[in-house]
């Protein structure tokens, strides 16, 4: 009896068994099966090696990424292009990606004319007022991500700083990245227009993709009399080395006071930097990308401001050039490097 009932149990066990032993492999071959999703990166710079090693949001960014899980080469590949111009964005869309990531309001905008089913997680000025989003709380299309909606703010307040500590009526707007181009107020950033109608300031733009086209364009600004600067996102960086070192070269040897749009140029050498944690806001767009790829739709992710700005003031670089940083300036510094 014990013998038959037991004939009986097996009987039903095995058949499960069997079909649990095909269907594991079936399952882990289904999980090794699945392909990494594909996140687009299009940057400013003009090649693909210099776009992901200059640009100070990459590094972080991928860091964002890691913290959450997602590891390029295993579960996600990052593909960089150079946003140059639109071609790359429709390389990446033609792969196609899941996820496109932008830095700056051109390369998002050119990525919206080109998309509106593709998120795109970007980062921005004004991203309401140039009507990359809806809003900050619901940004509606197929774009999230970071904007410094007080940007007009930011540049009034740089360059307000900057006379504060030398008398200036012309000053130079410096780009760093593409070829040397010297141009006119019509191509000022809208911040920079508005900062230059507000404090009666003549500013000329200016962009250089090298050491030599520094030494050219400081050249030119020495002829032209402009001996004041304002300079764009840029720091040392790995694989900026050559051009931040020829910057400062050509800032000491023209003995040009200079107001950096970030806070860490100071720290690498620079006069004074005022603004936002370029790098943190890197790191928090990795944030964005995570949760579309869970599943969440960028109409629905609301857009982030940075949440802090910082002063830094660079003694012994304001002392090399012979310029004295009055106390009223080192009293709102947050941090001052003698």
């Amino acid at each position: 009896m014990a013998a038959t009932i037991i004939q009986s149990i097996l009987a039903l066990i095995f058949p499960a068994l069997i079909s649990l032993c095909v269907l594991l492999p079936l399952s882990a071959q289904a999980q090794v099966a699945q392909k990494p999703y594909r996140i687009g990166i299009v940057t400013g710079f003009a090649a693909d090696t210099s776009a992901k090693r200059l640009n100070p949001l990459q590094g972080p960014f991928e860091d964002g990424l890691r913290e959450r899980g997602w590891i390029d080469g295993k579960n996600v590949q990052l593909i960089y292009r150079s946003g140059g111009d639109e071609n790359a964005i429709d390389e990446l869309l033609r792969l196609p990606v899941d996820v496109l990531v932008t830095f700056g309001n051109w390369i998002t905008q050119e990525a919206m004319r080109r998309t509106s089913t593709v998120p795109i997680v970007a980062r921005m000025d004004l991203g309401v007022e140039s009507g990359i989003v809806g809003s900050l709380s619901r940004p509606g299309g197929n774009v999230t991500g970071m904007s410094v909606e007080q940007a007009a703010g930011l540049a009034t307040k740089r360059l307000a700083l900057l006379k504060e500590v030398v008398p200036v009526k012309r000053l130079a707007r410096l780009h760093v990245g593409p070829p040397l181009r010297f141009g006119s107020e019509k191509d000022l950033p809208p911040e920079y227009a508005a900062a230059a109608k507000a404090l009666d300031l003549e500013i000329l733009p200016v962009s250089v993709s090298g050491p030599e086209d520094l030494r050219k364009a400081f050249a030119e600004l020495a002829r032209r009399k402009i001996t004041r600067l304002s300079v764009e996102p840029f720091a040392r960086n790995p694989g900026s080395e050559r051009t931040w070192d020829a910057l400062l070269e050509m800032i000491a040897l023209y003995r040009i006071p200079a107001m950096f749009d970030q806070p860490r140029s100071a720290q690498h050498g620079g006069m004074m930097g005022y603004g936002i944690d370029i790098p943190e806001q890197g790191r928090r767009l990795g944030y964005f990308v995570d949760r579309i790829l869970r599943g969440a739709r960028p109409a629905d992710i609301p857009v982030e401001q940075p949440s802090s700005l910082s002063l830094v003031v660079n003694l012994k670089a304001a002392e090399s050039i012979g310029v004295k940083i009055p106390a009223t300036v080192l009293l709102q510094a947050d941090r001052v490097i003698r």
